[in-house]
């Protein structure tokens, strides 16, 4: 990478570090998942405060110490826990270890495009990835999701370099990344299609009997699985592996098409890619050269991960797995139609246009020029920079021992029809201009994509450039505004609960254990304090009966019982809070927060 390359990437990173700096010292109190985001941050105190190892993460709800459940692998609160001992607590420490991740992230992820495109469609993919309405809050939110960005895109990139470069060791470094990544987030499991096609693109089906690949996938496996299996054995409770079992398992196959599913897609998706992110990304699909397929196998992976994972869970954070295809997509669309070649910059309308002529003439494909100098000298570094002979998908998809050239005059005012001219591959002329021997008639309704594009000169060439530049930056332009306007409402601070925080940090003592009447955990573990969720109903030996169930956690301990904002989670009928404020003194130093003595 040349330095030129290396400071726009540096300021590009730069960038999107600034755009993350809004809230950094906020505590997990946002609307948008914030019971997550607590979970995440109550650990790294956990592990400060009560164990270090970071295998055995502690919760901070559903029982007293030792607390820990089956999870994945928390590198995430385990780096914020040792800030924390070496700055003290403070929050914007919590939020700058997924930052640091996020920006990590985007770094591979222009590594990676530069393997496929050039430096402008790589440095359009990192920007667009950066500006994403989901990247946008959850890369800075207190959660794993950043560092499972890391692992997995990092794993790729290096898979495919050491494809390309038959180098062990970098294979090696993947396999340990994307252990690392399954461990973090299993849905990045999904990466294993384009990875497959990535084995078949460089070897064909000789990849099958490549011992080192097999050893890879042994290797990545392996190690997630042994960590799976450590974390489930030393677990008190396996609550996550039972939503695992009969959230996600049970309804799979058949969770997209309910009506659940499809209501939270409608709301969740523009929010995730934004409107014009979505109709970018199906536009992109449409622009791919022969060697950009991986981006529409990535993509089609991670919307199968979407149908079958996210559709039962419906967790708007687990889509954040889709944006890396979709912004490899969008960053080479817009790369295209800034091209300062205006034979590029309507790739996307000469791509449908091939697509019908290939349904009318099979045989013929229309392709641009391009001397082979320049066509060896890209074949030497491995990119794509939009003048490739395979201009688009379409095209490869078509591939012919003949290019078909282009050669219209306005003929059809005359009842003339207009004709396309084919000649071989070694027959093109050296001056750049068209070159044909043998004529080949065309239909008229690819006439005026193919008249366009037989001739440009360097003048008219230079105010398309203008133009095509103009509305690239437009389209960025209009995700960041689409992007603003969706995340803004997701950084509202809910501060009813954090007034609720801090009546129960006053009046109880970090010891005490407390029942909250919800199942969101947020309470518990922004007050820094243990206990349980009240009408949790995934514990077979907890009671149903809401009097039973509440005598279980006082016979374990539970010393107050806190209702959320005055109200308790399932009890409609308020027979649980009649018989409290009947039988237990209330504690209400700040009206609306009432708190109940249990023992």
């Amino acid at each position: 990478m040349r330095k030129r390359e290396m400071a726009i990437l540096f300021f590009l990173l730069v960038f999107l570090f600034v755009i993350r700096l809004y809230h950094i010292n906020t505590p997990p109190l946002e609307m948008a998942d914030s019971w997550r985001q607590a979970d995440t941050e109550s650990m790294a105190r956990n592990f400060l405060q009560y164990d270090p190892h970071l295998f055995h993460p502690n919760l901070n709800y559903d029982g007293p110490f030792p607390n820990i459940p089956a999870l994945e692998i928390q590198i995430t609160p385990y780096l914020i826990a040792i800030l924390y001992r070496i700055f003290g607590q403070h929050y914007f420490l919590a939020r700058l270890v997924p930052i640091i991740f996020f920006l990590v992230s985007a770094a591979f992820l222009y590594l990676f495009a530069r393997l496929h495109m050039d430096k402008r469609g790589a440095a359009f993919s990192a920007l667009i990835y950066g500006i994403l309405p989901v990247n946008v809050y959850y890369s800075r939110a207190v959660m794993p999701e950043s560092a499972a960005l890391m692992f997995w895109i990092g794993g790729i990139y290096l898979f495919d370099l050491g494809l390309r470069q038959s180098k062990k060791k970098v294979l090696a470094l993947s396999a340990i990344l994307m252990a690392l990544a399954i461990m973090t987030k299993p849905p990045v499991i999904f990466a294993a299609l384009p990875m497959m096609y990535l084995c078949f693109h460089y070897d064909g089906r000789q990849w099958l009997k490549n011992g080192i690949l097999w050893l890879y996938a042994f290797v990545t496996l392996g190690i997630a699985a042994g960590y799976y299996y450590h974390s489930a054995g030393v677990a008190d409770y396996l609550f996550t592996v039972g939503i695992s079992r009969d959230l996600v398992f049970k309804h799979a196959l058949t969770a997209f098409y309910s009506t659940e599913a499809l209501k939270f897609f409608a709301g969740t998706l523009p929010v995730t890619l934004g409107f014009t992110g979505i109709i970018l990304t199906l536009a992109g699909l449409f622009t791919l050269s022969s060697n950009q397929k991986i981006f529409m196998v990535w993509f089609l992976a991670m919307v199968l991960e979407v149908v079958l994972i996210v559709s039962p869970i419906r967790l708007s954070y687990y889509l954040i797995f889709l944006t890396v295809p979709c912004s490899l997509l969008i960053g080479n669309f817009i790369a295209q139609i800034s091209s300062a070649n205006p034979k590029t910059s309507t790739t996307f309308l000469k791509s449908l246009s091939n697509s019908l002529t290939h349904f009318l003439h099979p045989k013929s494909v229309w392709v641009p020029h391009v001397p082979a100098s320049s066509e060896a000298r890209k074949a030497k570094r491995g990119c794509c920079d939009g003048h490739c002979t395979s201009t688009s998908f379409l095209n490869s998809l078509y591939t012919s021992n003949q290019v078909c050239v282009p050669q219209f005059r306005r003929q059809a005012e005359h009842g003339l029809r207009s004709a396309a001219l084919c000649a071989k591959d070694g027959a093109r002329a050296e001056s750049g201009m068209w070159h044909a021997d043998q004529p080949r008639l065309l239909h008229p309704s690819v006439m005026v994509f193919r008249e366009r594009c037989t001739r440009h000169s360097p003048g008219v060439g230079r105010g398309k450039a203008k133009g095509s530049m103009l509305i690239a930056c437009t389209l960025l332009f209009i995700l960041m505004a689409e992007s603003y306007h969706a995340v803004k409402p997701m950084y509202t601070v809910n501060t009813a609960m954090a007034e609720q925080v801090a009546v129960v940090r006053q009046i109880t003592q970090p010891n005490d254990l407390l029942v909250v009447g919800s199942i969101d955990p947020c309470l518990l573990s922004l007050a820094d304090r243990r206990g349980w969720r009240y009408h949790i109903r995934i514990y077979s030996e907890v009671p149903q009966d809401p009097i039973n169930e509440l005598n279980y956690y006082i016979q374990r301990g539970a010393k107050y019982f806190v209702p959320v904002l005055g109200k308790i989670y399932g009890d409609e009928n308020n027979q649980l809070l009649t018989f409290i404020q009947k039988k237990y003194p209330k504690i209400e130093n700040v009206p609306g927060y009432p708190m109940y003595i249990l023992q």
